[in-house]
């Protein structure tokens, strides 16, 4: 009797243990998911995503765990799906805004509405939510001019260029794109302004207001998104003629004539919290926001993109003096994606352009390089084995469309010209180290215009006491021609003595992007 009752008595304890056990496993699932779901309202979506599929493999690994926790196995999965979709989607918004970035720049903040013909630059952007349907698409409005070769000819034009994208499950989507000219000579009298209405939607307006010979007038157009474009939903017309006393109010709806009750009613359904772009005065036009491009660039590219991919939180790579200066040395050129032959054109620039290679061949114009030396200076700086055959290199100097190099016959022609940088200013941020071989680097960049500043202020100005000072603290005559650049990122190979750049670029890569490398 004492053994059957020693026995119940045990299994009590095991089976209550046990019990204990399970409930503190699910609160551990449960803890897990929801700290998956906190990142994702904090655009961490890599590290999300990284946290639900450990927790879907965990569940899943068994047919007893899959049965118990069947409900929270759902949410997972639903929203690991979720944040897959985000992260494309995002992806494509902030390739979008980067393509934009890397062939127009930013204008500076001192940049005025009616600026040199030539300049270009993005003046502001945004993430919003047009339709009220939880995602946001891409506002942007930048400088373009006529000397452009945009694939996207609206964009080839003297003036403002306004779009808004929308991201898909395969291509983003250009919703909008509108044209505003610089031109004071072009009458217009145009301001644009986004409208945040009572139902949570946003709507571009498009505003004309003038006096003229004793009648006021009035023209308000709005542009809303509806079934993936956003096109003109209402137009009102309002005139007041001063020349008369009685009768001298009009009002128009979409062409139809009204009257003063219909069309507040009707124009009231657009009242809501104005966020003004472009304001004009009697042919001339001025921003209406505070210019601080950089900011709004990095604010969305920022939310769009996981800081620093996959490795925010990996451990922090040995700086040593020949990794600081390898990482200086490779910030004068633009592009670098080992995976890309279309960034190849930028390794030849490096190599040759900043005298890593000197010139052994004959040159048409100016100097000549031999394909060989170039191909095994390309090998030891970027490991990538260089075909310039099979690059779309041009074959002849062309004078009209000036091209910096040609490829012909077996040799790399440089025409004799000054090639000038800016000064790169580069702060190393963060060095994560990814493999035993492989360092992934943020920096960000501070561009000095030494030569123009030079040039227009006639001082001999030593910028070096400066260099780790933020601008406002450089000195007035300085700062004009100072540019912030958006995060930099880099990848680099540690081969012997020697970092060999895989990557460079203002788009981030992802630990799966890395195993292409």
């Amino acid at each position: 009797m004492k053994n059957l009752l020693l026995l119940l008595v045990l299994l009590f304890v095991l089976f209550g243990c046990n019990d204990n056990r399970k409930q503190e496993e699910t609160l551990q699932f449960n803890q897990q998911f929801d700290e998956a779901i906190e990142l994702m309202n904090q655009n961490e979506f890599q590290s999300a995503k990284g946290i639900l599929t450990k927790l879907e493999e965990t569940l899943s690994s068994s047919k007893e765990s899959s049965k118990k926790h069947n409900d929270l196995l759902k949410n997972v999965q639903n929203e690991l799906h979720n944040v897959e979709d985000l992260i494309a989607q995002n992806k494509q918004l902030a390739t979008i805004l980067l393509d934009i970035y890397e062939n127009y720049g930013v204008v500076s903040p001192n940049h005025s509405y009616h600026e040199l013909e030539y300049s270009t630059g993005v003046v502001y952007t945004e993430l919003i939510d047009f339709n009220n349907d939880a995602k946001k698409e891409l506002y942007i409005l930048f400088k373009s001019n006529d000397y452009q070769t945009d694939e996207m000819e609206h964009r080839n034009q003297n003036g403002y260029i306004e779009e808004v994208w929308g991201a898909s499950e395969s291509d983003p989507s250009l919703l909008w794109d509108a044209f505003y000219t610089i031109d004071s000579s072009t009458a217009s009298d145009l301001a644009v302004t986004l409208v945040k209405l009572k139902n949570n939607t946003t709507a571009i307006k498009h505003s004309s207001d003038m006096t003229r010979q004793g009648i006021e007038y009035s023209h308000n157009l709005f542009f809303t998104l509806q079934d993936k474009t956003i096109s003109l939903t209402d137009e009102f017309y309002y005139a007041l003629n001063n020349n008369f006393e009685e009768d001298n109010f009009f009002y128009g709806v979409n062409g139809d004539t009204v009257d003063q009750q219909t069309y507040e009613k009707a124009f009231d359904t657009y009242a809501g919290e104005e966020q003004p772009i472009i304001k004009s005065s009697i042919g001339t036009k001025e921003f209406a926001m505070d210019l601080s491009p950089i900011s709004s660039l990095e604010n969305v590219i920022n939310t769009l993109t996981t800081d620093m991919g996959d490795f925010a939180n990996g451990k922090e790579a040995t700086m040593t003096p020949e990794l600081e200066q390898a990482i200086t040395d490779y910030s004068y050129f633009g592009n670098i994606d080992k995976r890309d032959t279309l960034t190849y054109e930028s390794m030849i620039a490096y190599v040759i352009l900043h005298n890593i290679v000197e010139s052994d061949a004959p040159g048409e114009y100016g100097a000549g390089y031999t394909e060989q030396t170039v191909k095994n200076a390309v090998k030891e700086y970027f490991n990538v084995d260089l075909d310039p055959s099979s690059l779309d290199l041009p074959s002849e100097f062309d004078l009209e469309n000036w091209n910096w190099m040609y490829y012909k016959d077996g040799i790399f022609q440089v025409a004799a010209s000054d090639f000038y940088d800016d000064v790169v200013i580069r702060n190393i941020e963060k060095i994560v180290q990814v493999t035993d071989d492989l360092l992934f680097a943020k920096v960000n960049d501070l561009n000095f215009d030494y030569m123009n500043h030079s040039l227009n202020t006639n001082l001999d100005f030593d910028y070096n006491p400066y260099i780790n000072k933020p601008i406002e603290q450089w000195p007035d005559h300085a700062q004009p021609y100072l540019k912030r650049e958006l995060p930099t990122y880099l990848l680099l190979h540690q081969n012997n003595n020697r970092y060999q750049l895989y990557y460079h670029g203002n788009k981030v890569i992802t630990s799966e992007e890395i195993e292409e490398f």
